[in-house]
């Protein structure tokens, strides 16, 4: 939870730290505010990434649950995966039991049914293994691989989803992607799967947290924080990661050489924020710059740059934006303000940014940071002016408390992958988190008007 967190309080120490930083900055030039510079965050930034560090390190640490990485993977079967293995012709377990074979003292695999056409046979281990029949096994994919080599076993490669039009010779690549909350294929088998699936892949295994599966894998229904491990062509990774219904944990591919492309392409992303940082060009234009550079020297393919973009995102803001301006146009900020945050403007001007960064911190933990900046924005720029003051300190809280939400396992895409992974439960997030949203709520409320007086 330490690695969910630190990456998260670094990118709110520049302007290009995350999309929300882009969209506030964005939102506060078209309501008449000056934006923004690249560095502008970076002093309150450096101080929550401290805080958090030191938190983390010592409080922190000691909320989380007591349990060792060894622990972890006994009670939570991490890495162990579930396929089905099927026996070849030539394999040397063809006349041999379970048993006799010793799959789990030899391989630490561990066979849980023996399929044999579409039933299981009843007690497995003693059962003679014939040609065809499949073998239900749970264990670490690179034993699992093993013992398919050495004993002459196939992957049972019956979940081939959209796998069609592929040219020959296509690298693939080995990929582990986990069933994100709110996915469309929850609830889906399988053999379901294939009609929602959009990418060309082959299901090798499954892993599910905390349970172990004895149904074949075409029966089972997927669920959030299922770990599929698929092959994939390395050209449908671009499409996805940018999947929302996935969440790509990990990828093995050949190594590249670096090449004069490598080195080009810092160069660029360098120039990109430096040009901006200095004030020669705004962000967006610096960045399609260096977009168009790298795309003309071959570092990206076009259609690389075409898949890398998120429409639902695109299509998200274009309905946002209008929002947020219509908000603060039609007077719906200041009413908002005014029955809200507004009964407490008698108590000045620090109490109102208390209270508007605490309404910031909670939304943020229930909707999506876009969504949050988008609505807050326009709230942030009406109560500076009920109270007469400069937005700046206002706007900043909303930067701030849209790109720090650790409360919820949901609240961030990061949470939910860690969630998985460590063996987390949802009570751990509330209690490492929480205080955490607390400790940047008051270094905000401290330091925001120090650095941007009202």
């Amino acid at each position: 939870m330490y690695l969910q967190n630190r990456p998260r309080q670094e990118r709110v120490c520049t302007l290009v730290g995350t999309s929300t930083n882009l969209l506030v900055n964005g939102m506060a030039r078209d309501l008449g505010h000056p934006g923004f510079s690249m560095f502008e965050f970076t002093p309150l930034g450096v101080i929550c990434l401290a805080a958090g560090c030191l938190y983390l390190l010592t409080v922190g640490r000691w909320l989380l649950p007591d349990t060792r990485t060894a622990e972890l993977v006994e009670h939570y079967e991490l890495g162990k995966y579930i396929t089905e293995l099927r026996v070849m012709p030539d394999s040397s377990l063809i006349g041999t039991t379970v048993g006799e074979a010793k799959l789990g003292e030899d391989y630490d695999v561990f066979v849980l049914e023996l399929l044999r056409g579409d039933e299981k046979v009843w007690s497995p281990r003693s059962q003679t293994l014939e040609e065809g029949d499949v073998l239900l096994a749970r264990g670490d994919w690179s034993k699992l691989d093993e013992l398919k080599n050495q004993a002459g076993l196939e992957i049972d490669l019956e979940f081939k989803l959209k796998a069609h039009n592929l040219e020959e010779g296509t690298q693939q690549v080995l990929t582990e992607v986990m069933i994100a909350p709110r996915s469309r294929v929850v609830g889906s088998t399988l053999g379901m799967l294939d009609r929602r699936w959009q990418h060309n892949a082959t299901v090798l295994a499954i892993h599910r947290r905390g349970q172990i599966l004895r149904d074949q894998l075409k029966n089972v229904r997927l669920d959030v924080g299922d770990v599929l491990l698929m092959l994939t062509p390395e050209t449908e990774m671009p499409a996805l990661r940018q999947d929302t219904n996935v969440i790509v944990l990990s990828q093995r591919d050949a190594e590249r050489p670096m090449g004069w492309r490598a080195p080009f392409a810092l160069i660029a992303m360098a120039l990109v924020i430096g040009v901006s940082a200095i004030g020669w060009a705004p962000i967006a234009i610096t960045s399609l710059v260096g977009a168009v550079a790298m795309t003309l020297a071959g570092c990206l393919d076009a259609d690389d740059v075409y898949e890398a973009i998120d429409w639902r995102i695109i299509i998200l803001l274009a309905g946002l934006l209008p929002l947020g301006v219509a908000m603060s146009q039609s007077g719906a900020a200041e009413f908002i303000v005014a029955n809200s945050i507004g009964l407490v403007s008698g108590s000045g001007p620090l109490v109102v940014l208390a209270a508007f960064y605490l309404m910031a911190l909670l939304l943020t933990e229930f909707m999506s940071n876009a969504a949050a900046a988008v609505l807050l924005t326009p709230i942030g720029m009406s109560t500076a002016n009920l109270l007469g003051v400069d937005p700046t300190p206002f706007l900043i809280a909303v930067t701030f408390a849209a790109s720090t939400s650790f409360a919820t396992p949901v609240g961030y895409q990061t949470n939910t992958m860690v969630y998985s992974a460590g063996g987390y439960r949802f009570t751990d997030f509330v209690k490492v988190g929480l205080p955490l949203n607390l400790i940047f709520w008051a270094l905000g409320v401290t330091f925001i008007p120090v650095f941007w007086p009202f």
